[in-house]
């Protein structure tokens, strides 16, 4: 999907409350296997994952959420794709795209909510803002529309959260 706005749009992710528990990454690859088997039933049962958390200061202590990296690897090891999500309250949900692009590229925590950059784009490489909190039981993730040809990293100065953008070389630049 080509987003050609910047607008701020939210989603609204409804989330079952139950106690809050940190999981280990392999309870998470097998919520993420789960959630594979039954988005993609052609998955091969036998391609290995390699989840990752990425480790970010206050995240969990503030939002009692984990945003892992999970590879996706065939027979011989080889990396054929990857997805990242959000594991909140025992359940997992897909989060920034990573395809053809980095995927998650920064993020923080400011006053419970997390703010991250992120970029995808195959022939077009895009990045986006956006940011994600609790609203009682439900998940709210705002998100920018695609800013072409540049990387946006969010970092925290001064108690104040502000973004950067970082035009990137291109073919077309010299």
């Amino acid at each position: 999907m080509l987003h050609r706005t910047s607008a701020l749009v939210g989603i609204v992710l409804c989330v079952h409350a139950c106690a809050s528990q940190r999981l280990e990454l392999d309870s998470i690859a097998t919520l993420i296997r789960e959630y594979s088997s039954l988005q993609n039933p052609d998955l091969n049962p036998d391609c290995q994952l390699s989840v990752t958390e990425y480790a970010v200061q206050g995240l969990w202590d503030s939002l009692g959420v984990q945003i892992v990296k999970a590879r996706y690897l065939g027979e011989d090891s080889t990396q054929f794709n990857e997805h990242e999500f959000i594991c909140l309250n025992g359940a997992v949900r897909p989060f920034a795209s990573t395809f053809g692009g980095y995927g998650l590229m920064s993020g923080l925590v400011f006053r419970k909510v997390f703010y991250y950059t992120f970029s995808w784009g195959s022939g077009i490489h895009r990045s986006h803002a956006g940011c994600f909190f609790l609203d009682h039981d439900s998940l709210v993730i705002v998100q920018s529309g695609g800013y072409f040809w540049m990387d946006l990293f969010v970092s925290k100065t001064a108690g104040e959260t502000w973004t950067a953008a970082m035009p990137i070389a291109t073919a077309r630049d010299g």
